[in-house]
């Protein structure tokens, strides 16, 4: 279901509920494992927006554990059944790495909402398999995801002194989009995996001769509507997406080529 702002805790909690029991009517493996694909997508929103305590999530937390050790996110346990203690089978993809940090520390995510606001994080930066994450010598990290040649994916190159360049396109296929996240979701993912506290600002250069034209053609119909090139900038996918980090455009300069845009945080 496409996710909105406005969405209710009601709908979230209807949508989990009608989830599970779909799990609990079939056996085959990979349904099983796209419905908890989507149950993981409905914490994720829930905790984003603040709609969903961790209690609230179905199952409790716990829940994110029978995901993990189906395979859901991208490990090799879908034979192990669950409920068999967990630690010993450790040793495989970075995205259990959350699990066993909290557990050694004998702090489980169900007890502490910060804990599991960090464990979401994490498995939103980690939980898709393809996703490649480098820091270079002089500090600037870079992440990508998926493919831009091939239509689906993001590129995002965050300099030493935090400012974050990036590509992102999405495909038009729902099933894409399914298995690999949609445009949104593969933001947040990099902007997980960077920390969102060390972004400092953004940067976006939008022209025809890019290939990647959504940018540009959203501003450029704002900015014909309204003749703010401010709010037209804001408008864009990447504006919106930056405001939901507290960033907004601070200077435009719109070129023969296409507009230039910063966005950054608003001092406190």
């Amino acid at each position: 279901m496409p996710w909105q702002k406005d969405l209710a805790t009601g709908d979230l909690l209807a949508t989990q509920k009608g989830l599970a029991q779909a799990l609990q009517r079939t056996t085959d493996q990979k349904e099983r494992l796209n419905i908890l694909g989507a149950l993981r997508s409905i914490a994720e929103v829930g905790g984003r927006t603040g709609q969903l305590t961790p209690e609230q999530v179905v199952g409790g937390p716990g829940a994110w554990d029978t995901a993990i050790d189906a395979g859901a996110f991208g490990g090799s346990n879908g034979s192990v059944p669950p409920g068999i203690s967990r630690a010993p089978r450790y040793s495989g993809p970075t995205n259990r790495s959350a699990f066993r940090a909290y557990e050694e520390e004998g702090m489980g995510p169900e007890h502490n909402a910060a804990q599991f606001e960090k464990l979401r994080d994490d498995l939103r930066a980690q939980s898709r398999p393809g996703y490649r994450f480098s820091v270079q010598a002089d500090g600037a990290q870079r992440y990508t995801y998926g493919s831009l040649n091939q239509g689906h994916g993001i590129d995002g190159y965050l300099s030493p002194d935090g400012v974050l360049r990036l590509e992102v396109q999405a495909s038009p296929s729902p099933t894409t989009r399914f298995n690999m996240g949609t445009g949104t979701e593969m933001f947040e993912g990099m902007m997980a995996k960077f920390g969102p506290e060390n972004v400092q600002q953004i940067n976006g250069t939008w022209s025809r001769s890019s290939g990647l034209t959504s940018n540009l053609d959203s501003f450029e119909a704002n900015f014909a509507r309204t003749g703010d090139k401010f709010e037209a900038a804001a408008q864009t996918w990447t504006g919106q997406r930056a405001a939901s980090y507290g960033f907004i455009p601070v200077k435009v300069d719109i070129t023969s080529d296409g507009p230039r845009v910063i966005f950054r945080r608003p001092p406190q």
